[in-house]
């Protein structure tokens, strides 16, 4: 649980950062007048106030106890929830980069995409967990469905490709990262 509200937390810290960027002076002029990158950022900010809600959501379901009943939900959630921490590292350490030398040089368009692309596939599995939590009936039972392996297996393969790709920037032991204090 407590990942998946970190993870709530480093999207929320992040997105403000964006807004900032965005509209303060940090971002040098050559990348003001570049279209797509005012795009990208603003499209990315709010992918990830969307990712917030739903993880925040997700955390709630968490916190009633509602997975109690269901170790095999709670396995999968805890290990996707680490892996989206870790995705979410990265997404913050990028725009924390930013954030100090106003160049999107080495940011391009694809790497934007893919932390949208990542975030995106974690705002999905986090959604269809909580739907699960929230209704009645055999909650293991909905896991074996073709579709609940498929959204899993998307969230997997994209965080993959961001750590892989990405993994300079994942430091979690960073003191300037958000902490989240997890009242049980």
């Amino acid at each position: 649980m407590e990942d998946v509200l970190a993870s709530a937390e480093y999207a929320r810290t992040t997105a403000f950062a964006i807004d900032a960027l965005l509209t303060g002076d940090t971002l040098k002029e050559t990348n003001k007048s570049d279209p797509e990158v005012i795009q990208n950022l603003a499209r990315l900010a709010i992918r990830l106030q969307q990712f917030r809600q739903h993880s925040d959501q997700l955390g709630q379901w968490l916190q009633s106890g509602a997975a109690s009943k269901s170790p095999k939900i709670q396995a999968l959630v805890a290990e996707l929830a680490r892996e989206c921490r870790r995705v979410s590292v990265i997404v913050f350490n990028e725009i924390d980069k930013l954030s100090s030398d106003g160049s999107v040089d080495t940011l391009g368009a694809g790497i934007l995409a893919e932390y949208d692309g990542v975030l995106a596939a974690f705002t999905r599995v986090f959604v269809f967990f909580a739907q699960i939590l929230s209704g009645g009936g055999e909650k293991d039972s909905k896991l074996n469905h073709p579709d609940a392996h498929q959204l899993v297996q998307n969230a997997q393969r994209a965080s993959e490709k961001v750590v892989s790709s990405r993994s300079s920037l994942l430091d979690l032991n960073n003191p300037r990262l958000p902490t989240v204090k997890v009242s049980v």
